[in-house]
């Protein structure tokens, strides 16, 4: 009996052992396999995203191993909530992934892109608005994903019950029609629209009453990022290497954008809008993808202020990749050569083998005696 036991034991760890074996030997190279994730943008394509065309253009994405599938966004589908759901593992977002964070939401800043807010209140000449706390008394609209701008409007005085919020149509037809006295925009996009058809307008900045947010900020779910710690990083490196580019060559991602993505706005409109976020991301400013713990600080107390998130201490622990809290994790990984991971798997399973083994053979021993 224990004789037939120990043998089973044996011929079934063998067994494992040669599988183990096995495995590591014909585990793929780094560069044999690309990893499949998914980018969900928050919108539809434009010069908004552009450096993660230029990513999968000259093969950024791919040089790291990386198969990046970048799908558009469309209105009442949030990139937050698809990558909180698992059905995406990268998302482009906005201020509202710290007060999800803040709420219990899983989500992990990778980068931000845009040093600056995009969104605004623009108003056109003959609105009567000429400075935000004009917005008494009129119509304007304002889109869901806002909660700055809500908080803009608060710092500055406004009082909510004398203004009408009307749902976002997403086109400038109500404020040219009258419907509408101000919008919400991004100022790299709606505003081309005022001047194609030679209409002044005035930009109303959250910034003007010191609300300073990062705008456009590449993000992951922190399971995923546990998880997959090397791929994250990769993704980083990648995207902050295509946006590099993409800021070079305006002229070259705005013909790439008119080709294999959208034609719905002219040349002359991506255009416009590569020179406005450039000056969003002032990359000669900031180095790309900069993240202050500060900044986010300041975002997250004026999503307090507004009364968006409840009051309290405001804990940001693991809101970055590159918090302390995910450096014992991450570090672990980066650098690993996959070929040594693979023998690092085949000797431990040796060594399991070899414990077993004796154990069996001092069980073996007992039961003869």
């Amino acid at each position: 009996m224990v004789t037939r036991r120990f043998c089973t034991v044996q011929n079934g760890l063998i067994a494992a052992i040669v599988m183990a074996c096995v495995w590591g030997v014909s585990l793929p190279a780094e560069t044999d396999a690309l990893h499949r994730v998914t980018l969900q943008l928050p919108w539809h394509h434009q010069f908004q995203f552009a450096g993660y065309y230029a990513a999968q253009k000259l093969g950024y994405y791919r040089d790291v191993g990386l198969d990046v599938d970048i799908r558009p966004g469309k209105v009442g589908d949030a990139s937050m909530d698809r990558v909180i759901r698992s059905n995406s593992e990268f998302g482009v977002g906005s201020a509202e992934i710290v007060a999800a964070r803040l709420e219990g939401a899983p989500l992990v800043v990778v980068a931000p892109i845009f040093q600056h807010s995009a969104l605004a209140i623009v108003s056109i000449d003959g609105s009567g608005i000429k400075s935000i706390r004009d917005v008494e008394n009129h119509k304007i609209m304002i889109e869901a994903q806002a909660a700055e701008l809500f908080a803009y409007l608060s710092r500055a005085g406004v009082d909510p019950e004398k203004v009408e919020i009307l749902p976002h149509t997403h086109s400038l037809n109500p404020l040219l029609n009258g419907q509408a006295s101000a919008l919400s925009a991004y100022i790299s996009d709606e505003p081309f629209g005022l001047l194609e058809r030679g209409i002044a307008y005035t930009v109303h900045l959250p910034r003007e009453v010191g609300i300073d947010f990062y705008g456009d900020t590449l993000f992951t779910q922190e399971a995923f990022l546990l998880r997959e710690p090397q791929i994250v990083e990769a993704m980083r490196d990648a995207s902050l290497r295509g946006w590099e580019y993409a800021l070079a060559h305006p002229e070259e991602i705005v013909d790439l954008i008119l080709t294999d993505y959208s034609r719905d706005q002219s040349r002359s409109h991506l255009l416009f809008e590569a020179r406005e976020t450039r000056d969003l991301i002032q990359p000669d400013r900031i180095p790309l993808g900069t993240s202050d713990p500060a900044r986010w600080r300041h975002m997250a107390e004026v999503f307090r202020e507004a009364g968006f998130i409840v009051d309290g201490p405001i804990d940001l622990t693991g809101l970055s990749m590159d918090d302390p809290v995910y450096h014992g994790i991450t570090a672990w990984f980066q650098g690993i050569d996959p070929r040594v991971l693979r023998l690092v798997l085949v000797a431990g399973a040796f060594v399991v083998f070899a414990v077993v083994l004796h154990r069996a053979r001092r069980r073996r021993g007992s039961g003869a005696s």
